[in-house]
């Protein structure tokens, strides 16, 4: 443990150290790891007198970064709430790789019990806004996700699965691959979404706002795909099937964009991929990293919600076929 914290400490002056020879700072009187994110890092910086977050990517090609900043930047300037994060730097290096500093948020993450009617009232209202404002904003940067109809993540993340659930896995993608083949040639209105709001993803700063935070997934897509998850990511995987929650999330949203038939037809199978994706996207950063008891646990709990759709098709179906 010692070593440990004296690795730490070694890490964060050399951090500071470049901080203050990009003039960045003169004076940093407190750095230290924040224990958020699976990729990326990040720091609680207080230098100046106010506090920062300091996110180092992983990425080492800066394109990506500077779309993320080009939405970011987008939404604050045409939006009348404190509902993103602001910027206080463009991208600068640190050993090699991209850096951005963020204006701290006073403020916690939300927790399970967070996860109620008003909330998710809110937060759907802050996301169909969020992707009308961004309707027709194309970044100059560029970036790749994977297509909701495309299935090569699988491959991508090496078919790494655990093995006492390969043969469902394995069977639940794919019974979704010829399920896709029932939407591919659907177009879907499509905007700017932000692809992973989850509990770690939104804020309640100190003045009871909702902020969204972390945009490093964002791309343009289906705007559908970002309700999806959001549905499963901050309902299903939090309070389980909880289809009064849904329904307050679909109706909260509609109050400022509309959606189609065939959007709420897609939903159980876009809530199943994104489940998928998780499970291969999370195995696979366990094998890279080490093992874990933290990526083990968010494993347990994919593959406990991909059951749980399964389990429960019939009267999802039935929900959205009565939805109205």
């Amino acid at each position: 443990m010692l070593r440990f914290k004296i690795q730490i400490k070694k890490v964060n002056e050399e951090i500071a150290t470049k901080l203050k020879s990009l003039g960045k700072f003169k004076h940093i009187s407190f750095l230290r790891p924040i224990n958020k994110g699976i990729d990326n890092k990040n720091y609680l910086l207080k230098a100046d007198g106010r506090k920062y977050i300091l996110k180092i990517y992983s990425l080492e090609n800066a394109e990506e970064v500077e779309y993320e900043l080009e939405i970011i930047k987008k939404l604050r300037s045409i939006s009348r709430f404190n509902n993103f994060p602001i910027t206080k730097s463009d991208i600068f290096n640190i050993n090699g790789k991209p850096t951005v500093l963020f204006y701290y948020i006073e403020g916690k993450t939300l927790c399970t019990r967070d996860i109620n009617p008003s909330t998710i009232e809110k937060i759907a209202k802050i996301q169909a806004q969020m992707h009308k404002n961004l309707l027709n904003f194309f970044p100059v940067h560029k970036k790749f996700r994977f297509p909701i109809f495309d299935f090569s993540f699988v491959d991508y993340f090496k078919n790494i699965l655990p093995s006492t659930n390969d043969a469902f896995l394995l069977s639940e993608i794919n019974i979704l691959r010829k399920e896709a083949y029932r939407f591919a040639g659907i177009k879907f209105r499509k905007t700017i979404i932000h692809e992973d709001l989850n509990l770690d993803n939104i804020i309640r700063n100190k003045n009871k706002q909702l902020v969204f935070i972390d945009f490093g997934d964002s791309h343009r897509a289906e705007i559908i795909s970002d309700i999806a998850t959001a549905i499963k990511e901050l309902i299903i995987n939090v309070k389980g099937l909880d289809f009064t929650l849904v329904k307050k999330y679909l109706d909260s949203y509609q109050k400022v964009l509309t959606l189609a038939k065939k959007d709420l037809e897609i939903l159980p199978f876009l809530w199943r991929r994104r489940t998928i994706f998780m499970v291969t996207y999370l195995t696979h950063k366990q094998e890279k990293d080490g093992n874990s008891a933290k990526l083990t646990k968010k494993i347990l709990r994919e593959i406990n919600t991909l059951q749980k759709l399964r389990k429960n098709e019939q009267k999802i179906n039935n929900f959205i076929k009565n939805y109205r």
